[in-house]
């Protein structure tokens, strides 16, 4: 048996007493104080409340445990209703405990009928000394309002208000105190929950999204193997001359009215230009293709490694393609996230790609990246297609950030030459073979062209004086003259010559 309670619940063992002393004590027991209360009032729960279940008999006094209970009760809890007054053991209940303990420390709960009929007398009056004018004291009774509990609404109705009333008194604390300390912790409560359904939406708003991706992207690779098998059948029938239906094949695996979402291959491309003999001359002449390397949109540019063993292209739709020249195997074949706007190769045939945001270098062999721009001192760079390669290094024309050299090995940054206050941008750059100068052409605000040269081995510019409409490409004929090309004529230019 516990040595102290918090209160002690009196009634009497009629049904609705019985119901509001058990529901009473449950909520109480297990009413969760505010951390901040807890903290001020070093309480972590309600401590326990006795209710005695077993109806005493009419002739028997207070049995040792309740006498005990009683005692060690900092409340005690009266269950007022109409069949309270019935009950001599109430009466009792009261009575020893004022033994120990003032009227202050007495609540009752209203279970049903009105205040002062249900109310026991005893709790309704208080007596108090005072004086009269000739200072000789006199005990008078006085009416008092004990701390009640309405709940003759029912308990699911009332307890919301009512049972923080009691519970206030147990800790130590006021109502009004309790309660706001309640609605801070709902509204923290109810701010929780939403966040945690707000991540909760949001991941399974991402999953959808991802799964949908998945989906297109799967059905493109459906679509895409599709087409290149229908290609090798059709070309499979057209060595077996099969032309007719080589011909249905290579257009079943392009867009059609029936399949507009069928993808552009190369193979499907191929297969039709040879069951159709697109390249095949009708009038005797021998000239024939060797192979036929398609880009699934109009071509943009192409180059050919240094040892002739790879060819890389890209077209208008930015598809980036790599082929293997010695047995035409295609190594690549990809869509770029941005616009490609500069390929070359570097002397031992890794592929340098400049898009619109990113620069990357790619192994032929296998068609994976060696590095990319992304993350690096490059990607702070706003550059454009305006890049010469000389052996392993690559000398990139940036808009207002002057002219790098990279080392395409792994994209490190090896030197760096700032534009005059007269350039912002070129529009064209050659580096000579011993890369010891680089030509360039620039516009001013007036819209007039003009070229000039950088000495890598100094970093000074030197630009030439001759205004030109707008100059298209600048070549070196030797590593120290240079030819450039503009919309009123094609001349030759000598601008430096070493000594």
């Amino acid at each position: 048996m516990p040595d102290h309670y918090s209160a002690f619940i009196s009634y009497r063992h009629a049904e609705l007493d019985i119901h509001v002393a058990e529901e009473v004590q449950k909520l109480l027991e297990h009413y969760h104080i505010p951390k901040e209360i807890q903290k001020s009032k070093g309480l972590k729960n309600i401590p326990p409340i006795f209710r005695d279940k077993n109806e005493l008999p009419i002739t028997s006094n207070l049995d040792a445990d309740i006498s005990e209970a009683l005692e060690n009760s900092e409340y005690l809890i009266v269950i007022c209703s109409t069949h309270t007054n019935e009950s001599i053991w109430v009466s009792r209940e009261i009575e020893y405990f004022l033994k120990s303990h003032s009227k202050s420390q007495i609540l009752t709960i209203l279970a049903d009928g009105e205040p002062q009929e249900v109310i026991p007398e005893v709790l309704l009056t208080d007596t108090v000394t005072r004086k009269d004018i000739n200072g000789v004291e006199y005990i008078e009774q006085i009416p008092i309002e004990p701390l009640s509990c309405d709940l003759r609404k029912g308990i699911k109705k009332s307890k919301k208000d009512e049972i923080p009333r009691l519970a206030a008194a147990l800790i130590g604390c006021s109502y009004d105190e309790l309660v706001q300390r309640q609605k801070q912790y709902m509204i923290k409560r109810l701010a929780a929950i939403l966040s945690v359904a707000f991540i909760l939406v949001a991941i399974a708003i991402s999953y959808l999204v991802w799964s949908t991706i998945r989906i297109r992207d799967n059905y493109y690779d459906a679509l895409k193997n599709k087409a290149k098998f229908l290609a090798t059948e059709s070309t499979s029938l057209l060595e077996d001359e099969q032309r007719i239906t080589a011909i249905q094949l290579a257009l079943a695996a392009l867009p059609s009215e029936a399949d507009p979402d069928m993808p552009v291959t190369s193979e499907a491309e191929y297969a039709l230009t040879m069951a159709t003999r697109a390249y095949v001359a009708e009038n005797g002449s021998t000239i024939d293709s060797t192979w036929n390397y398609q880009c699934a949109d109009t071509v943009s540019d192409y180059v050919i490694s240094p040892n002739r063993k790879y060819l890389a292209a890209y077209d208008s739709s930015s598809n980036l393609y790599i082929w293997n020249l010695e047995d035409n195997s295609l190594v690549y074949d990809d869509h770029a996230d941005t616009s490609v706007n500069y390929i070359s190769f570097t002397e031992n045939d890794n592929l340098i790609v400049i898009e619109d945001s990113v620069i990357y270098c790619m192994d032929c062999s296998t068609g994976s990246q060696i590095w990319t721009s992304q993350g690096t001192e490059i990607d702070s760079i706003y550059y454009g297609p305006n890049a010469d390669i000389v052996g392993n290094l690559m000398y990139l024309a940036t808009v207002g950030n002057g002219i790098f050299i990279i080392d395409c090995s792994d994209g490190t940054i090896t030197n760096r030459y700032d534009y005059p206050d007269y350039i912002s941008h070129v529009s064209s750059i050659k580096v000579n073979s011993d890369g010891s100068k680089l030509i360039y052409s620039y516009d001013t605000e007036e819209d007039i062209y003009r070229t000039g040269c950088c000495d890598l081995l100094t970093g000074e510019f030197y630009t030439g004086q001759n205004d030109y409409g707008y100059i298209s490409d600048v070549f070196f004929v030797t590593d120290d003259t240079f030819i450039h090309s503009h919309s009123d004529l094609f001349n030759r230019r000598i601008l430096y010559r070493s000594e």
